[in-house]
C-alpha cells in the first residue's frame, strides 16, 4: 500500500533520502529538483534546472548536489534555505554524484570518461581524474575517503 505520493509534471529521474530520512529529493525531466518533507508530503523547495538525472545529499544533510546533462554544470543548494550555494562548471554531463565523508569534496562521474572533484566550500575544481576508457556510470566514497568509480569499460577502480 502506498503511504505517500509526491509528483512532478513529467517523468522522475532520481530520488534520494537525506541522511536523517526527513527530506526526499527528486529530479525530473520537467527540469526541476524538488525537496519534500517525508512526514507530510509538503514540497519544501523547487529548483529550476536543466536535465538533472542525479541528486545526492552531503553527509550532514545541509547540502544537496544535482547534475546531469546540464550545460550549466552541477548545482549545490543549501537544504535549509534553498539558496544556491555554487554552480560548479562542467559541460561533460554528470552521471552520478557523491560527497566525501568529511563533506569537503564532491565527486562527479562523467559520460566522457572522467571523474571531477570539486571543493564544496569555494566551488573550485580540485582535480580531474582520467583512467577509464568508457562512460563512468557511478562514483562513491568509502567511509574512510577512498573514491570508487564504476564504468562501462567493465572496470571498477579505486582512487
Amino acid at each position: 500500500t502506498c503511504i505517500l505520493q509526491v509528483s512532478h509534471k513529467k517523468g522522475v529521474y532520481a530520488c534520494v533520502f537525506s541522511p536523517d530520512s526527513k527530506i526526499l529529493a527528486t529530479s525530473s525531466i520537467d527540469m526541476s529538483v524538488k525537496l519534500w518533507d517525508v512526514d507530510t508530503g509538503d514540497m519544501l523547495f523547487s529548483f529550476d534546472t536543466e536535465s538533472v538525472s542525479t541528486v545526492c545529499f552531503s553527509q550532514d544533510g545541509k547540502l544537496i548536489a544535482a547534475g546531469g546533462e546540464c550545460e550549466s554544470g552541477v548545482f549545490l543548494w543549501d537544504t535549509s534555505s534553498g539558496r544556491l550555494v555554487h554552480n560548479l562548471p562542467n559541460t561533460d554531463g554528470i552521471s552520478w554524484l557523491s560527497f566525501s565523508p568529511d563533506g569537503r569534496t564532491l565527486a562527479g562521474s562523467s559520460y566522457l570518461r572522467k571523474i571531477f572533484l570539486w571543493n564544496v566550500f569555494d566551488g573550485a575544481e580540485i582535480k580531474v581524474i582520467q583512467g577509464h576508457t568508457d562512460t563512468v556510470n557511478g562514483c562513491a566514497f568509502s567511509p574512510d575517503g577512498i573514491l570508487c568509480t564504476a564504468s562501462s569499460d567493465l572496470s571498477v577502480k579505486f582512487w
